[in-house]
């Protein structure tokens, strides 16, 4: 049974509306001369891997240090663009890979349950720690972007 309060609370929401997950593939173009695209609307990434808002951070940061003054808008928009695209796709991939990790059923999900009971806390870390442990944010990390966390 739900708690008075809970129900009371319940009762108020008359809109209520199921979120929208936003997905595509990765885009090459995320500039326009002196107009540049961050975060979701350079690279929208399903919730699966709770990154969206932590990339749009780093997109911000790497911006940030790019910017400095000293060069033409269209230039370092370009550069910050080409830093960021490998990356960004990486973490668009792992999110939408993700599902397959979460939602599985049946003998796949007996296979997710066989993969994670395989891997020590230090095997989990390592496989995630490319989008966590970052300091540049750029693609030049020295990541192997094209493989996949989970695979």
């Amino acid at each position: 049974m739900t708690a008075p309060d809970a129900r009371r609370l319940l009762a108020l929401g008359t809109g209520w509306r199921s979120w929208v997950l936003v997905d595509r593939e990765p885009v090459q173009r995320w500039t326009d001369g002196r107009v540049v695209l961050l975060g979701d609307a350079a690279h929208p990434m399903l919730h699966y891997a709770a990154q969206g808002a932590c990339q749009a951070l780093e997109d911000a940061v790497l911006l940030g240090e790019l910017a400095d003054g000293t060069g033409a808008l269209a230039a370092v928009f370009g550069s910050f663009a080409a830093e960021r695209r490998a990356r960004t796709a990486a973490v668009q991939r792992a999110a939408r890979e993700s599902i397959r990790l979460w939602h599985p059923a049946g003998g796949a999900a007996e296979a997710r349950n066989r993969l994670l009971r395989g891997l020590s806390e230090d095997g989990l870390h390592e496989r995630v720690a490319w989008m966590h442990g970052v300091k540049t944010f750029s693609s030049s990390d020295h990541h192997n972007y094209d493989t996949e966390p989970w695979a």
